[in-house]
């Protein structure tokens, strides 16, 4: 989606070429230039721009024009050359302060591309790709409040940006704010029913306040709209998934796969669909597990997964092996180490499974497997007040962990 990468190439290129004609064509040059620009050909517009500029080298929105097609070719340095020249003949022209500051951004000088921003918007306060731009920068440094506003105000200058509108129901939705996002995803769908990327998002809110069935809706059209985008199918596969529909989840993220082969999370998202499917299928989850540890050695999860399914399996020694292959990657991976104490327990070794226990707890004190794993073995061990101090706020609960933890205060009557 738009606010995990820094576009600002593409958004200066939503500014257009400067119109030559504003100037009267002082060369014949310079309109061929925008002719060639406007159909796409920029090694013509820039050979066009040269000639142009060597003999009228006191035309603004030539170096402007010339900046833009550098910029094109990740001239970085030439660009900002070529945007100062304009800027030097004319000083509050905001294509070139605007391009100036793509140029500073690709040479990742960012606090003088937010000045120069922040100067074309000043320059011209309605000018939209300044005010996006600025916000792109805020998304990079995780900056999600200094964002939203810049978006806000690229919004409010043009009601019908997508862009915008787009990146603000993200942030919204990140954020856990799932009706807000509405606020932006509906007048995008009001104005175009197939828009693949609101459609996607409206699925991403309505998965994010726990309505997987109604989610499905807009992520079915989001993926007719757009049948090769990988994030839908993956999405989709999610909601199936959420909503028992096994066959239609493992549909998804097979095809999602087919278009990313490469791709861990979604190995590893269709082992854990055949994992939760049933024994007759683990065969298939073990393959996607080791799959996705394959493409990705660096990832944690796989590793897990194919512990818990070798435990289940009763094949305790590679259990471990993976497990403690997961605390190596992440050593405070509470899952591993939660799943790693209750082995050494059942081993006969409660003291190295309490010691696992307790690394786990200091990443995380209130993860519930730990604190639950850690009061059975010390009611086992006769050590009731701690047990009860572990467990008595857990069978207040009312869900499986309560009951489990009711159940183990059995031993401490």
């Amino acid at each position: 989606m738009l606010v995990r990468s820094l576009l600002f190439g593409f958004a200066l290129l939503l500014a257009g070429p400067v119109r030559a004609q504003e100037a009267g064509y002082p060369d014949p040059a310079f309109k061929e230039a925008e002719e060639s620009i406007a159909a796409g050909d920029y090694a013509g517009a820039k050979l066009a721009l040269e000639r142009g500029l060597k003999r009228v080298p006191d035309n603004a929105n030539g170096w402007v024009n010339y900046g833009n097609v550098l910029l094109l070719e990740k001239d970085w340095a030439g660009a900002e050359s070529s945007y100062r020249k304009a800027l030097a003949l004319d000083p509050p022209n905001y294509l070139a302060l605007n391009g100036l500051g793509a140029a500073l951004l690709g040479e990742r000088r960012y606090d003088e591309a937010i000045e120069q921003f922040l100067r074309a918007v000043e320059a011209r306060p309605g000018y939209v790709t300044p005010l996006i731009n600025l916000a792109e920068i805020a998304v990079q440094r995780n900056q999600a409040a200094v964002a939203i506003k810049y978006y806000a105000l690229a919004l409010e200058a043009d009601p019908d940006a997508r862009k915008p509108a787009l990146a603000l129901a993200e942030l919204h939705i990140i954020g856990g704010l799932y009706d807000q996002s509405f606020k932006y995803i509906d007048p995008l769908l009001a104005r175009n029913p197939a828009d693949a990327d609101a459609l996607e998002l409206a699925g991403r809110a309505l998965l994010g306040k726990g309505l997987p069935l109604r989610a499905l809706e807009p992520l079915l059209a989001a993926q007719a709209a757009a049948p090769t985008s990988v994030s839908t199918r993956r999405l989709v596969g999610i909601a199936c998934l959420q909503t028992e529909q096994y066959g239609c989840a493992e549909d998804a993220l097979r095809s999602a796969i087919l278009l990313s082969p490469g791709e861990a999370d979604l190995h590893l998202e269709l082992g854990q669909i055949y994992r939760t499917a049933g024994e007759e299928t683990w065969d298939r989850a073990e393959w996607h597990f080791q799959k996705a540890e394959d493409l990705d050695p660096s990832r944690v999860e796989p590793n897990f997964e194919l512990g818990s399914l070798e435990e289940d399996l009763g094949r305790q020694e590679l259990a471990v092996a993976y497990y403690e292959r997961a605390i190596a990657l992440q050593p405070d991976h509470c899952p591993s180490l939660s799943n790693l104490a209750r082995l050494a327990k059942l081993g006969g070794d409660p003291a190295a499974a309490e010691a696992l226990l307790d690394r786990c707890l200091a990443a995380d004190p209130g993860f519930v497997l730990a604190i639950l794993n850690r009061g059975w073995i010390r009611a086992d061990a006769g050590m009731c007040a701690e047990a009860r101090q572990d467990l008595e706020p857990l069978a207040k609960r009312q869900d499986p962990w309560g009951a489990q933890a009711k159940e183990v205060l059995k031993k401490c009557p």
